[in-house]
């Protein structure tokens, strides 16, 4: 079996999402499956190797003065229709980018050979990430609305659902988004994120007292969400007065918190410097206000490098992985709403975990790769399509 996994847009630089697909290819590997890694990209004019088994491929970039965003997607979806006459496959796995008719038009010319893995409610994503900006002009203020608002949901109300109808599967990271796609024609598939647990040897977990307690949030966005909810966390540490006990360090390309002394941002960090990091923190958090996008179900890839780690876990929404499996012992889930978070609560629970479980780093660890690991998850798929072949 042959399978080419397909990633539109990104740049040259590591991310979480890179470490993912290069973890569920190794898996795919793993498995048996003859598995290649295609990142479309703007950023290089040739083809380039990002590991052994994954290629940047270029794609031109959009050059127009009006509406360049809606020409980048055609220009990436022009290149992957040109790729998939090139390359030879039984399946293409396909991380879900926008809804676009040149997209339906690709599914319809591959039928019953294309996977599509859906990460996220993409009509709520697409209203969340619209911000209230101050425009130069009535027209600048207009286009942009057009581009980044209204011609995406007005695509994904008219071709969404078609373009799933044109799948041989969907893969939904949660069982809500599986649900939210799922139709008649098209099978699914409910496959939560993994973590490739190899790359993640336990760390050496500091002690803990009642003085200093430190939160480590990793960020790999460059631009802010509403449902990443930092106002949320921000206002609950400053309602029940800890800002001299909680200190929280974010590794993030953003640099906007120079107002809160108790919040340290470090920039973004990888390799050893973030090695170090999480041997210097107590726990690890991420989203704090996800119902901002109606979402319920959670598999964040944060989640999973904290555990992998042996770092315990504060998070929000319905994760199975954890909820279901020994890793709930390690982890404490706060309410997924608009509400100030019982921070003092969290610290009790985290001060008992470090005294009764000293060798948590380690445990962890352990569990993380009996189900979270790469090859237990795209297991999963494979043993589907060998049933279906």
């Amino acid at each position: 079996m042959r399978i080419i996994y397909i990633n539109i847009g990104g740049s040259l630089k590591e991310n979480s999402i890179y470490k993912k697909i290069q973890g569920q290819i190794n898996g795919f590997i793993h498995n048996g499956v003859d598995c290649k890694g295609c990142f479309l990209i703007t950023d290089v004019d040739q083809v380039e190797h990002y590991s052994e088994s994954i290629e940047f491929i270029p794609v031109q970039k959009a050059n127009r003065t009006y509406f360049p965003q809606l020409e980048q997607q055609y220009l990436f979806l022009e290149a992957l229709e040109q790729l998939l006459t090139k390359e030879d496959f039984d399946y293409v796995y396909l991380r879900f980018p926008f809804s676009h008719p040149k997209l339906l038009s690709i599914l319809k010319q591959h039928p019953k050979k294309i996977i599509i893995e859906c990460n996220s409610n993409k009509l709520a994503e697409i209203k969340s990430h619209f911000k209230e900006e101050k425009y130069t002009s009535f027209i600048s203020a207009f286009l942009s609305k057009l581009q980044d608002k209204y011609i995406p949901i007005l695509y994904y109300w008219l071709f969404m659902y078609r373009i799933i109808n044109e799948a041989f599967l969907i893969v939904g990271v949660t069982l809500e988004l599986s649900e939210l796609y799922k139709t008649k024609k098209t099978g699914y598939l409910t496959i939560s994120n993994g973590i490739n647990i190899s790359k993640y040897p336990p760390r050496k977990a500091p002690t803990i007292d009642s003085n200093k307690v430190i939160m480590l949030i990793l960020d790999g966005t460059s631009t802010s969400a509403p449902w990443q909810g930092m106002d949320r966390l921000i206002k609950s540490i400053q309602k029940h007065q800890l800002t001299e006990v909680l200190e929280v360090w974010t590794c993030s390309n953003k640099n906007k918190y120079a107002n809160y002394p108790f919040i340290k941002e470090l920039g973004y960090l990888e390799g050893e410097q973030l090695t170090k990091v999480f041997d210097q923190v107590h726990i690890g958090s991420g989203n704090f206000s996800l119902y901002r996008l109606g979402i319920k179900d959670i598999c964040s890839l944060k989640s999973r490098e904290y555990m992998a780690r042996g770092l315990p876990l504060a998070y929000i929404g319905n994760d199975f992985d954890i909820e279901n499996t020994s890793l709930k012992n390690y982890a404490y889930k706060m309410p997924n709403e608009d509400s100030i978070i019982n921070f003092p609560s969290i610290l009790t629970w985290l001060s008992e975990l470090y005294e009764q479980k000293p060798n948590h780093p380690l445990e962890l660890h352990q569990l993380s790769e009996e189900h979270l690991d790469f090859k237990i998850k795209t297991k999963q798929l494979v043993d589907y399509l060998n049933q279906h072949a």
